[in-house]
């Protein structure tokens, strides 16, 4: 994974300076040139407009193709599981957490940190919980649900 984002970083440190670079010249070529923009009418800086929206829109395209690449090669699995859901959570500090997580017919306690995460324990008996938020209660089937609420209204 980090092969990759480094492959990509080359690439737009490559590419995308190599956009708006022109020749460099003598020192006199410069003053003529600076001479010459002086006199340009503000009709004329459109081409300049025109190539800063050309580059904002490839930036655009590159994080959008490289978005759908991660998900679509990504080793992360986004499947929704019924045998994993996370029942509860309580923060205890900035970057701590204990979470209880059913797995299958278990439940166990886990601590989280920022850099680690840690079995505390194995629940024998399982916690009656009213309402569990499984990890297929994603974004977009919430968004979904309040884009459906709002057009009926």
């Amino acid at each position: 994974m980090k092969n990759i984002f480094l492959i990509i970083t080359i690439f737009c440190l490559i590419v995308f300076p190599a956009i708006g670079f022109t020749e460099v010249g003598t020192a006199e070529e410069g003053t003529a040139r600076a001479k010459e923009l002086a006199n340009v009418s503000p009709l004329d800086v459109s081409g300049s407009v025109v190539k800063v929206i050309f580059g904002l829109l490839l930036v655009v395209v590159a994080i959008f193709a490289s978005a759908w690449f991660f998900r679509r090669f990504g080793s992360v699995s986004s499947v929704p599981s019924d045998s994993l859901k996370i029942i509860g959570g309580l923060n205890i500090g900035n970057r701590e957490k204990l979470m209880l997580v059913q797995v299958g017919e278990k439940q166990i306690l886990i601590g989280v940190t920022s850099t680690n995460i840690q079995t505390l324990h194995v629940l024998e008996e399982s916690v009656p919980v009213s309402s569990t938020v499984s990890v297929g209660d994603s974004f977009s089937a919430k968004l979904n649900q309040a884009v459906k609420q709002w057009k009926a209204k």
